[in-house]
């Protein structure tokens, strides 16, 4: 010290400091700020307090609020860095002599910070335990515990923690001698019994050889009663086969006896009141209602999608309330031959097609597919566009394959101009990529008729669109990011039902072909996609019992709404129990994507932002929380996209908002982090100027180097990222920049080898 410094003067901000803390620990209403300012004050203390004894004192006082900062939960990335005291000034207490003893302190000083990082990380490993009611999943073992015994002097919290965990892990060792000596015990007593019955085994087998003899003249008696039995089978079979086809013929026969009495009623030569009552009844029900009765040139004797077709009720989805307001002829059913279509007006495409597939009365002769025609039932604005069908990437693809619909007498009698008149209709097709029409749909299309229950010979199949306000368009088409896919069997033998149900999307990569276990969903899946409500019986219920117990992600995901909540508690249980679930391991790969896929979505610009900034900011918190391996997963790929882009927004918002950004891991599991990569040049034909340039500067956000966009006289038709062909760094980031080119609204962006263009270098080419 020097000579005119008062010597009580360390003691005195000492004594302060300690009154601090006493104060702030009465005060059970204290903020966090009041912790942060103990803190500094205690850290800047460290300057004048040179005695180890006093320093000791002091950081305990501040390992203590160091540990209850970290408990609260409006705390920032800051708060993570656990407090040190500043060093002791050499000014405020180091004489001339004492240079090597200053050393020796600091030294000692660097370590303290070291344990006292450990410190704090523990005390608030005891607070969280204690917080939890003492919940024995944050017990210590081992070497952890070890290492936490040797601090149980510094926080009471820690002692008590570290008392729990020795006790535990005598009982878990108590445990394991006793199930050490009863597996001995068993393995004895299995010795002694595998022992008679190799005993009892011999004593049996030589009773055996005495009747081998004998169940050898009974296993040829047996092969004959077979052989019976079996014959007997496969003329019962027939016999069935025949009676189904009878009965089908009396069926139609019935029903053009029934139809031509009813015209012979209409022109007056029956009088209808010599008829009986039930065969008047029938005559009237013989043609459908004229509230769905089609106008010309549809024939007025179709008749639509039949909802008992399997003998059994399967109603056409419904409609929610969302989706009313967007349909065409009222949300009413259209009628077409063997099945029904509800059109949405305003996407100019079907929500969902419903058809009765008859197997084997199909009409082979007729299903060359001609010219689409609009529905004259519908205005043509709500019908697609014959100039939808004029590129060379997009086809209007039907929604059930015209082989399955084309059957029965209505066709055999009127041959192919009635195929034209009623199937070859813009209502019954939508817009598809071209590779996806001709592979996995029409893969999935053919899996259908052939695969699906193959031995039934009547199959229900419901199909449409998932439709989205911020669908892609490309060449001017408005596509679906993907299909969906019912199809509904009996039984064979029973009266219950085999329900297959399947989505598709076209908004990824290409791919070749369909597989029925990969593409497998559940019925709830479709409904969240599309709005739709399916019938009781295909979820396996009957009309009016409760709907299937949801999976922890569906509950969870019904929860985000929760994390915008005023009331810290709701909102902060909230996050915990999402962030928990995305731990490795706690749930399923295909739950964790389900959960996954509503924190996106809620997080996503376009998104209701009722949540507020600070629930977005949750959200990010949550999805930081997801294995990183899982983003990397070829399945998740349209997932990473979406959410790519919804950080984008975030961070081009936060330019000129005071928005948080997100988390760190986040944009590192991402790979949304400045980094040196190849340049992207954005080349543009019949875009806006100032389109080509939002969408640079959404890429820009990502973390991609774009340069100054430029406009060129042609590109080509489709989005393409041109990359240099030898360079498999670029090649991985043209895949990539593909990706986030899709949720831009440039669907149908592709990585094209196509020129070498230079190792570095990336160029998107925008029609």
């Amino acid at each position: 010290m020097t000579p005119d410094q008062p010597a009580a003067a360390p003691h005195a901000m000492l004594t302060g400091l300690k009154a601090a803390h006493l104060a702030l620990m009465d005060n059970s209403a204290r903020t966090t700020d009041e912790i942060r300012a103990i803190l500094a004050r205690g850290a800047a203390n460290g300057t004048a307090l040179g005695d180890p004894s006093d320093r000791r004192e002091a950081q305990r006082i501040v390992d203590y609020w160091s540990a209850e900062l970290l408990g609260r939960r409006d705390i920032g990335p800051q708060d993570f860095n656990p407090t040190v005291l500043a060093a002791f000034s050499e000014e405020s207490a180091i004489g001339a002599g004492d240079a090597h003893q200053e050393a020796t302190d600091l030294s000692a000083i660097s370590e303290r910070g070291s344990a006292a990082r450990e410190v704090v990380r523990l005390a608030a490993l005891a607070r969280q335990w204690r917080d939890a009611g003492q919940a024995p999943g944050y017990l210590l073992q081992g070497a952890a515990l070890l290492d936490a015994a040797r601090h149980v002097d510094k926080d009471r919290d820690i002692a008590a923690l570290v008392t729990a965990s020795e006790a535990q892990d005598r009982l878990t060792r108590a445990s394991q001698t006793r199930t050490r000596r009863l597996v001995i015990t068993a393995l004895s007593a299995l010795c002694l019994l595998a022992s008679l019955a190799a005993l009892f085994s011999y004593q049996q087998w030589q009773a055996a050889r005495g009747a081998n003899a004998d169940l050898s003249d009974g296993n040829a008696v047996l092969a004959k009663e077979k052989a019976d039995l079996q014959a007997l089978i496969l003329a019962s079979r027939d016999q069935e086969a025949a009676s189904a086809a009878r009965i089908e013929a009396l069926i139609q026969e019935q029903a053009t006896l029934t139809k031509a009495l009813h015209a012979r009623v209409e022109s007056g030569a029956i009088a209808p009141q010599s008829l009986s009552p039930d065969l008047r009844t029938r005559i009237d029900n013989a043609l459908p209602a004229t509230s769905v009765a089609l106008s010309p040139p549809l024939s007025a004797d179709i008749r639509g999608y039949d909802a008992s077709f399997l003998a059994l009720e399967v109603p056409l989805p419904s409609l929610s309330a969302r989706l009313l307001p967007f349909a065409a002829n009222r949300g009413q059913p259209l009628v077409y031959p063997n099945f029904s279509l509800v059109q949405n007006g305003a996407r100019r495409m079907a929500f969902f097609v419903a058809a009765n597939l008859q197997r084997d009365m199909a009409a082979p002769e007729i299903l060359s597919r001609g010219t689409l025609r609009l529905d004259p039932r519908l205005a043509p604005e709500t019908q697609a566009p014959p100039d939808w069908a004029m590129s060379d990437t997009i086809t209007l693809a039907p929604l059930v394959a015209v082989q399955d619909i084309v059957w029965g007498p209505y066709f055999t009698n009127g041959g192919p101009d009635r195929l034209a008149d009623t199937v070859d209709l813009f209502v019954s097709a939508a817009p598809q990529q071209l590779w996806f029409a001709q592979g996995p749909w029409a893969a999935l299309q053919t899996w259908v008729a052939t695969k699906h229950n193959p031995t039934s010979p009547r199959v229900t199949l419901l199909t449409g669109p998932i439709l989205r306000d911020d669908d892609p368009s490309t060449a001017g088409v408005p596509l679906p990011r993907g299909f969906w896919a019912v199809a509904v069997s009996r039984k064979t033998g029973t009266g219950g039902l085999i329900v297959d149900a399947f989505v598709l999307w076209q908004d990824g990569e290409p791919f070749a072909g369909f597989d029925p276990d990969l593409n497998r969903v559940d019925l709830a899946a479709i409904e969240r996609l599309t709005g739709l409500t399916f019938a009781a019986i295909l979820h396996g219920l009957e009309s009016g019992e409760a709907a299937p117990t949801p999976t922890r992600a569906e509950g969870l995901a019904a929860r985000i709404q929760e994390l915008g909540a005023t009331d810290p508690a709701t909102s902060g249980a909230a996050a915990d129990d999402i962030a928990a679930a995305l731990h490795p391991g706690a749930l399923p790969a295909d739950q964790v994507f389900t959960l996954t896929t509503a924190l996106v979505e809620a997080a996503s610009a376009h998104a209701d932002d009722s949540l507020g900034a600070a629930a977005r900011a949750r959200l990010f918190q949550a999805l930081s929380t997801v294995p990183a391996a899982m983003w990397s997963r070829p399945d998740w790929s349209g997932l990473r996209a979406l959410t790519r882009r919804a950080i984008g927004d975030v961070l081009i918002a936060a330019q000129t908002k005071d928005i948080p950004p997100p988390p760190e891991p986040l944009l590192e599991a991402l790979r949304i982090t400045p980094s040196p990569g190849p340049l992207v040049y954005i080349q543009f034909s019949d875009l806006s100027r100032e389109k080509a340039q939002s969408i640079g500067e959404a890429l820009a956000a990502l973390g991609w180097k774009v340069q100054p966009e430029e406009r060129v006289s042609q590109t080509p038709s489709n989005v393409e990222v041109r990359f240099g062909p030898s360079a498999a760094a670029d090649a991985d980031a043209a895949a990539l920049l593909a990706a986030d080119l899709v949720p831009l609204g440039q669907a149908g962006a592709r990585a094209a080898k196509l020129k070498q263009i230079g190792t570095g270098t990336l160029e998107v080419w925008l029609p």
